[in-house]
């Protein structure tokens, strides 16, 4: 959550900000980490999972606030629909040049992974392709939703949720 105020104190430091649908997420981490627990268990995951992803996004946009030069905000949704545009954006921003990441995603060949941050699934794979995900079904989880909005609901607005 903190982590780019932390690594700034020490490091030249940019903060490429990614954001998902907190209702996505909230989605996708329910049906992996709390699928059989009970209701009240699931609501309360719900609310706290709100918290902490506005938590981390304010951290990160606040960052960029203070230091506009030095952020890029992503939207996840973007990436997946036009990851192309979406790269080209990231590399303009950091003053590189995209041709070969470009070329690699319209191959829509597989994208190697350099990946080695602790806690991150994806990075056992071998390689990554920038997919649409199946739609959700967030009408199974009405109640849990609106546990999630009770702590998201400004952040998810203001980031166009």
């Amino acid at each position: 959550m903190g982590r780019p105020w932390k690594l700034h104190k020490r490091y030249d430091v940019y903060v490429l900000h990614l954001i998902r649908n907190g209702e996505s997420c909230l989605y996708s981490n329910l049906n992996r980490k709390a699928s059989d627990d009970a209701k009240p268990a699931r609501l309360f995951k719900s609310l706290t999972m709100g918290i902490h992803w506005t938590m981390a996004n304010l951290s990160a946009s606040l960052f960029g606030r203070l230091y506009p030069e030095r952020y890029h905000l992503l939207h996840y949704e973007s990436l997946i629909a036009k990851p192309a545009q979406s790269v080209r954006g990231i590399f303009k921003w950091l003053q590189l040049n995209p041709t070969e990441v470009v070329e690699l995603l319209q191959s829509e060949q597989d994208i190697p992974l350099a990946h080695q941050l602790s806690g991150n699934r994806i990075r056992h794979q071998q390689g990554l392709r920038l997919k649409t995900p199946p739609p959700r079904p967030l009408e199974d989880i009405y109640a849990e939703r609106w546990c999630f909005r009770l702590a998201a609901w400004p952040i998810l607005k203001a980031f166009g949720y």
